[in-house]
């Protein structure tokens, strides 16, 4: 069976974006660029057009051959113009610096260790408890604690008597030596 040159003819074809992808390569690879640069030329033709693979319809198409067709003829003219080489150079850098890979080695920062709780958190076989519970054992730790702190200030019954006396025979002086200046102050104004 052979097909006549009508159905044959680019015209009766459908668009399809992958028409494009050989010949915008090909013009990305011999342009007089720098090798980073077409290397990034080249992904971003790749990527783009890996997102443009799910379009099917012919008006969705049709746009996007559109700008295939001028990016081609932009990459074609930086051979013949200085100001469109420049701005293919400026889009390669945009492209390089937005799609620039992350390190892949990265110093994680040092962990801190957690301390461990005090209690034993709760399980299938070891059940939380009540919250009667809870207030009794924290009222018995604090009477505990009370009693370490009254045992710890605990002095002798000999040197508490003699604090005792040291303390009134002060307070004593004191009262004495307040009264005398008082007495100090009446005697002249009499």
């Amino acid at each position: 069976m052979v097909l006549s040159s009508a159905l044959l003819s680019p015209l009766h074809r459908f668009p399809v974006l992958w028409c494009s992808y050989r010949p915008l390569l090909r013009a990305a690879r011999t342009a007089p660029l720098d090798a980073h640069h077409r290397l990034a030329i080249e992904q971003y033709i790749k990527r783009e057009l890996r997102q443009w693979r799910s379009l099917r319809t012919a008006l969705k198409v049709q746009p996007k051959l559109r700008e295939a067709e001028e990016f081609i003829h932009r990459l074609e003219s930086t051979a013949h113009s200085s100001a469109h080489l420049e701005r293919m150079r400026e889009l390669a850098d945009h492209l390089i610096l937005r799609h620039a890979k992350k390190p892949t080695h990265v110093v994680k920062p040092r962990q801190v260790p957690k301390p461990a709780p005090s209690i034993i958190r709760a399980t299938a076989f070891n059940p939380p408890m009540q919250r009667e519970w809870r207030g009794w054992i924290r009222k018995a730790q604090k009477q505990e604690q009370r009693e370490y702190k009254r045992k710890d200030m605990r002095i002798s019954p000999e040197l508490y008597a003699t604090v005792r006396g040291l303390r009134r025979s002060i307070a004593r002086n004191k009262s004495a030596a307040g009264q005398a200046r008082r007495r100090e102050a009446q005697l002249p104004a009499e």
